[in-house]
């Protein structure tokens, strides 16, 4: 770039690394979502996932009311008469879009996530290698903590994902406590809804702890 100073140059070279990730492993389940293994610098690992809604259901209880053969809104998510799981002929329904290769949505299987079709595309990152809180529910507390992600690590997973797919939704619900590392966090998110920076509205980036 030689339209910046020499002066310019070297101090680039010396304060700025150019950062991505490394995708390691990526796999994509029959609902769409679809899940990220990235190497860091360090060779430490890290999850993200991008999570899909679909364009034509708008909560559980559409999903169910379609695998049961009925209208959407037939249930609503706050009453009672909403099934605890669907009808033997909705799961007998669910089970033959499988072998056919469809999604839960009803989009094919090889549908990309940027084809227009999702309602919500929620990218689920990661605040730290590992975590020290070990919740007999989370496979990540079985490793235990590593050590917690720089701030630019935790934004380049979202640029990462943002590369493959229009994300609309941030939740730091990946692995490790988003408050045990509080700084790198907060930094994050200013970056995340920074106009300068990722452009996020405020109401799409959810802490989740």
């Amino acid at each position: 770039m030689t339209d910046l100073s020499k002066d310019l140059r070297e101090w680039c070279k010396a304060n700025i690394e150019i950062f991505r990730l490394t995708e390691r492993v990526s796999q994509q389940a029959l609902d769409g979502t679809h899940k990220f293994l990235w190497t860091l610098h360090d060779q430490k690992t890290i999850e993200s996932v991008i999570i899909p809604a679909a364009l034509q259901e708008k909560s559980g209880a559409d999903a169910l009311a379609r695998l049961d053969g009925r209208d959407p809104g037939t249930f609503k998510d706050d009453e009672d008469s909403v099934p605890s799981k669907p009808s033997k002929s909705a799961q007998e329904t669910e089970s033959t879009l499988m072998q056919k290769g469809m999604r839960f949505s009803g989009a094919k299987t090889d549908a990309k996530l940027n084809e227009g079709q999702w309602r919500r595309l929620t990218a689920c990152i990661s605040s730290q290698v590992g975590c020290a809180m070990a919740c007999k529910f989370c496979l990540t507390g079985v490793q235990g903590l590593d050590r917690s992600l720089q701030t630019h690590e935790i934004v380049t997973q979202v640029h990462e994902l943002r590369m493959r797919a229009p994300i609309t939704n941030i939740v730091f619900m990946g692995m490790g406590e988003p408050l045990h590392n509080f700084e790198n966090v907060a930094k994050a998110c200013e970056i995340l809804i920074d106009q300068d920076g990722l452009g996020l509205s405020k109401r799409k980036v959810t802490v989740s702890t």
